[in-house]
């Protein structure tokens, strides 16, 4: 059972209020060394296994895309401390994973006595600080003077752990969560490959040679191109002024390329949008499938790379409004759609060669349409699939959401809970 009681009594200190019985520490008495990273060795890359850690993937936003052996840089583990020094998001704060350490980040070495999670979460709780306080040109740094001389409220040691005990609840549950997704969608993907690219629930079927997909496919079934069995459009162009980073009155959730994934998958980021040009064709809803239109990345993963849109859970309204660097696609038929996105998701390889431009790639939506050939089971075997299919999606799509819940009640308890607003007095 946990117990809470509201704060009462405080002193005013340097960092505002604290309880009268609580203590304030400089991170240099807590801090033993800061060890930053350094660029690893590109040879090794891709031959080991432990993760190359983005800010990417830290967030949970995205898998990694290197790995690396143990010696190809600096090892982090599960639970240590990291801190993004370099570039325009520096200051930014992370609980590490098991990997190598960015070039960009920095893990803290703590005193053996320290509370590392408690530490991690009075950092979180003054992460915008951290990021407004940078040096070097531009900003782009960590000014590493004013770090170490932070000040950080600090209880007695048994509280120090209620406050980690409940946050760290909330941290394991959005982590199983997380896990469940990536089984869910890992149990999707492993279907659809058994049905449709190893045929085994086939195997005993008549096959036949398919000259535009150039294999053998069961005898009957049809091979269509993309674009007679979806609309596929791109979504509206906007000036800067119609784009706002918070709601406004009359606005839309808007959906832009900055949700999209490399490789695949939808990341809840979301920017608003009120236009005068918004039209009907311009509307976008949960569920519907997308894919980016430009690429920004070096290797060319984001062309291609699908997702399933989803709005966060306060949003009211039943749709959005999607940009022109995002191409929306509608199946003809409602067992279509998770049987496209994850044809989809298998051939983004393929896909991402329907592109014009050469430093920068633009999808060719009119070649894409004409010349994406893929095979369309019967009828009832793709309604078959749905059934199974569609209730993984689904739960994933309300596991994210519960996600962004946890997030939002998570982040409105760490500034009460670690400057003793609200006191953790029983676990």
């Amino acid at each position: 059972m946990v117990k809470f009681r509201w704060e009462t009594e405080f002193r005013e200190t340097e960092i505002g209020e604290i309880p009268k019985d609580w203590e304030i520490k400089r991170m240099e008495e807590l801090i033993s060394s800061i060890l930053k990273g350094k660029t690893p060795i590109k040879k090794y890359k891709n031959e080991g296994n432990f993760p190359y850690l983005t800010t990417s993937y830290l967030r949970g936003e995205e898998e990694p895309s290197e790995f690396y052996p143990e010696h190809a840089g600096y090892l982090v583990d599960d639970g240590e401390v990291i801190v993004l020094w370099d570039g325009s998001n520096s200051g930014e704060v992370f609980l590490g994973k098991r990997g190598i350490l960015a070039s960009t980040m920095a893990k803290l070495l703590f005193k053996d006595e320290v509370n590392t999670y408690y530490v991690y979460q009075a950092l979180k709780s003054i992460e915008d600080d951290i990021k407004s306080a940078k040096s070097g040109t531009d900003d782009r740094h960590v000014d590493k003077e004013y770090f170490i001389t932070l000040q950080i409220p600090f209880p007695n040691h048994n509280e120090q752990s209620r406050i980690s005990t409940v946050l760290s609840w909330f941290d394991d549950l959005i982590e199983n969560m997380k896990k469940q997704n990536e089984i869910l969608e890992k149990t999707a993907m492993a279907i659809f490959k058994s049905w449709f690219i190893d045929f085994e629930p086939f195997k005993d079927e008549e096959f036949v040679y398919n000259e535009e997909l150039g294999r053998e496919i069961p005898k009957g079934w049809e091979v269509k191109a993309i674009g007679e069995v979806a609309e596929i459009r791109s979504g509206i162009s906007y000036s800067g002024k119609e784009k706002f980073e918070e709601p406004v009155e009359g606005s839309y959730i808007f959906i832009t390329l900055n949700n999209t994934v490399e490789g695949g998958g939808f990341k809840p980021v979301y920017a608003w949008i009120k236009s005068d040009k918004i039209k009907e064709c311009h509307f976008i809803r949960e569920e519907d499938i997308i894919i980016p239109n430009t690429e920004q990345t070096k290797d060319e993963r984001l062309l291609g790379s699908p997702g399933i849109v989803f709005f966060p859970p306060d949003y009211k309204l039943d749709k959005g409004v999607y940009s022109m660097d995002i191409v929306r696609i509608m199946p003809t038929k409602y067992f279509y759609k998770y049987y496209l996105y994850l044809h989809l998701y298998f051939t983004r390889e393929e896909t991402a060669t329907f592109h014009t431009g050469t430093s920068i790639l633009h999808f060719d939506i009119r070649n894409f349409k004409k010349n994406k050939f893929i095979l369309i089971p019967p009828q009832a075997v793709l309604e078959k699939f749905n059934n199974l299919i569609e209730p993984l999606f689904k739960k994933i799509i309300l596991n994210q959401k519960q996600i962004m819940t946890l997030k939002k009640v998570r982040d409105t308890l760490l500034p009460l809970l670690v400057f003793g607003k609200l006191r953790v007095e029983e676990i």
